[in-house]
């Protein structure tokens, strides 16, 4: 039987038993959308098609252009080879230079308020960062040593010497899933130093 599934901002995927049968199509011009799978009602079967499709099994499961590229460590090497830039040039998205606007697209923020307390909104990333000086720093993962031992605590005690200079946040962004990230801030501490993407 034919299911269709409605994601945010319009986008279909059309799933046929326990195959994906269509990659993520989107109407109008290109556009990044992260569908979580464990957020909609058929997720599971919606992962089990993605699985067959891809042989893939763990998430993040990246498409370009229609395309499977993989995970996370095939997408740092097509970046460290310089393809990713094609890639994304010939689906329709540049990456962005300095100077640019961040483009468009839902994301989840965790922010954790004065008594430790972790909240997670569903934002427009353009939205939360117009019209404000804000710094966005990416991470590689939630929990690893390197970004829990020294990246983060290194953004969360140098949080006033940005805000000195007139950055009205810090973005911290992963490619973990929010519930990951709410963990990982709630026992950073830095008591609402820095806020994250997800």
């Amino acid at each position: 039987a034919k299911k269709i599934l409605n994601v945010d901002h319009g986008i279909e995927l059309v799933s046929y038993a326990q195959t994906l049968v269509g990659p993520i199509v989107g109407a109008g011009p290109a556009q990044a959308v992260v569908f979580e799978i464990d957020e909609e009602i058929q997720g599971a079967a919606v992962g089990r098609a993605l699985a067959t499709l891809t042989d893939q099994h763990t998430v993040p499961n990246i498409f370009i252009g229609g395309k499977h590229v993989g995970g996370c460590a095939e997408l740092q090497k097509l970046h460290a080879t310089g393809e990713l830039r094609a890639m994304l040039r010939s689906a329709g998205m540049s990456p962005i230079a300095k100077g640019e606007r961040i483009p468009s697209c839902t994301v989840r923020h965790v922010t954790i308020d004065a008594d430790a307390k972790a909240h997670i909104e569903v934002v427009d990333v353009g939205s939360l960062l117009a019209g404000r000086r804000v710094v966005v720093v990416g991470m590689p993962a939630a929990f690893s040593p390197t970004c829990s031992d020294k990246h983060l605590p290194g953004f969360i005690n140098a949080a006033d010497r940005f805000a000195r200079k007139g950055v009205e946040a810090i973005l911290v962004l992963t490619v973990n899933d929010h519930f990951a990230v709410r963990s990982w801030a709630k026992g950073a501490g830095g008591g609402g130093a820095v806020s994250f993407l997800a």
